[in-house]
């Protein structure tokens, strides 16, 4: 909302359109000119109080976070390598021991914690099948999981839908 005040065309805009209703009140000493005034110097004056005071980024004053207990907190460094991928909570490129494919049993597992809401666990042993090189679909589903997680929310029955979707691609691969 901030943006739109601060915008040149909202504020050439208003200007015009403010000279529009003062003319035509002085054309016709109609009430609906008077409106039209008095709604356009209100866009005026808020686009002018937003460019006089920007807003602020207020940061804690302590170097230790502020932890909420009510929100969960990745305590796990989850992975996302690919070569042309950029992810805003961590991305490694260190190369992991494990074979490119484990065992079924790892993605049966997978689907059980699934089942039971441990997300984390679930990105883990994805993150173990999949190695350095995932897929482009875990990896957008992935995203979308860690950044509910670190808001504190459950993520969206979509992305739940699409990891269900994709274990069981992964157990008829077996």
């Amino acid at each position: 909302m901030r943006k739109l005040f601060e915008s040149i065309v909202t504020v050439i805009g208003s200007v015009i359109s403010l000279l529009l209703c003062i003319r035509w009140y002085l054309n016709t000493r109609e009430i609906e000119p008077l409106v039209g005034i008095i709604g356009f110097s209100v866009v005026l004056l808020t686009a002018l109080v937003y460019y006089l005071f920007p807003e602020h980024k207020a940061e804690p004053s302590s170097a230790t976070p502020i932890v909420d207990s009510n929100k969960p907190e990745i305590s796990e460094t989850l992975n996302i390598s690919q070569s042309n991928m950029k992810d805003e909570q961590s991305v490694t490129n260190t190369p992991q021991t494990e074979p490119m494919h484990t065992a079924k049993g790892n993605i049966v597992e997978a689907e059980a914690a699934l089942n039971s809401a441990d997300y984390y666990k679930v990105l883990n042993l994805l993150d173990s099948h999949y190695g350095n090189r995932p897929s482009i679909q875990y990896s957008t589903i992935r995203q979308y999981i860690v950044h509910a997680l670190s808001q504190g929310q459950m993520p969206n029955p979509a992305s739940v839908s699409g990891l269900k979707i994709l274990i069981n691609e992964l157990k008829k691969e077996r």
